[in-house]
């Protein structure tokens, strides 16, 4: 299988991003009960989960919580991810059994499998071209999106936004040569779609769904090596929001001779047009991303061309 030195769009953009997390061969606990959400886990938890992936925050930069929603048998369980065997151990030791939001809730052993075979069921998975959510699970993903405030009641509004998140989060990125650059792009067209679909629902008054999963779901979507700066962009504005200041570093591409991100992008995004008689030899931008100013410089006119000539015989009151 691919990795992140190919040469292709996504190994481009893989080596060009330092928050790769990994992924695979973490321990995984099943906690199955109603009434169980994320911020749930971590209270039931405590202690014993520290060191975990949380909200896509240093060192980590990516998510250990996840709920999936395309199965039947999953819409009630969620899964854990712990740095290391001792710590998912001390945790099922300690936490096996317990109530939480009046209702009974267990604990047990997973795997790795398991929890792909929850958030990808309809997965393919080859050499090139995996296809790792069918154009139907991403329908049925934003559809539950829209209809949350339907097909959830109370705080369970936010499970198929977290899910959003996780699946996100545990697709292998780094397997460049396996995701084409068009199943790429209809994944972020489901997470554009769960943002302005979380942006409306927010919009409304008396919603269960907290408005924090905006920034949760920025912050995934800045932080997915697969996606374009552009892409992300979208996402930003989409959402009328900032760039987090800890993930400009995996948002705006660096120019490969200077640590300051290439004006040519920043303009572009944010500005008017890039090059007009207006803008030459003066700072024509503040990004409002970075905080950082720019200036544009007319290119050198040659002492002998046309134009120069005319504008010394101006200057100097000659008529031709």
């Amino acid at each position: 299988m691919g990795n992140g030195g190919g040469t292709t769009t996504l190994g481009l953009l893989y080596v060009s991003r330092t928050n790769i997390p990994v992924i695979e061969g973490q321990a995984v606990l099943k906690l199955v009960g109603t009434h169980v959400f994320n911020d749930d886990v971590s209270a039931f938890f405590g202690d014993t989960i520290r060191g975990s992936a949380v909200g896509h925050i240093y060192p980590n930069f990516t998510h250990s919580i996840h709920m999936p929603v395309l199965e039947d048998l999953a819409e009630r369980a969620i899964f854990i991810e712990f740095s290391s065997f001792r710590a998912a151990l001390l945790a099922l030791e300690t936490r096996n059994r317990g109530i939480l939001n009046n209702s009974l809730i267990t604990c047990s052993w997973s795997s790795q499998a398991e929890l792909h075979s929850a958030l990808f069921p309809h997965a393919t998975i080859a050499s090139t071209n995996s296809i790792y959510l069918t154009r139907k699970d991403i329908t049925d993903i934003v559809g539950l999106c829209k209809d949350c405030k339907m097909q959830f009641s109370g705080a369970a509004i936010e499970r198929p936004f977290r899910a959003v998140i996780s699946i996100l989060s545990k697709i292998p990125w780094h397997l460049t040569n396996s995701i084409s650059t068009i199943h790429r792009d209809h994944i972020f067209e489901m997470l554009k779609l769960s943002l302005e679909n979380a942006n409306t629902v927010l919009d409304e008054n008396n919603t269960a769904l907290p408005r924090t999963i905006i920034n949760d779901l920025i912050r995934c979507g800045m932080c997915v090596p697969g996606f374009t700066e552009k892409q992300k962009v979208a996402l930003l504005s989409a959402s009328n929001v900032d760039c987090p200041k800890d993930l400009e570093e995996f948002v705006f591409l660096q120019d490969s001779s200077s640590s300051t991100p290439p004006p040519y992008s920043r303009n572009r995004q944010y500005t008017a047009p890039f090059f007009s008689a207006s803008n030459c030899n003066r700072v024509i931008s503040t990004d409002p991303r970075i905080g950082k100013k720019f200036t544009v410089k007319a290119p050198a006119t040659p002492a002998n061309s046309p134009i120069a000539r005319k504008k010394n015989d101006e200057q100097y009151g000659k008529k031709k």
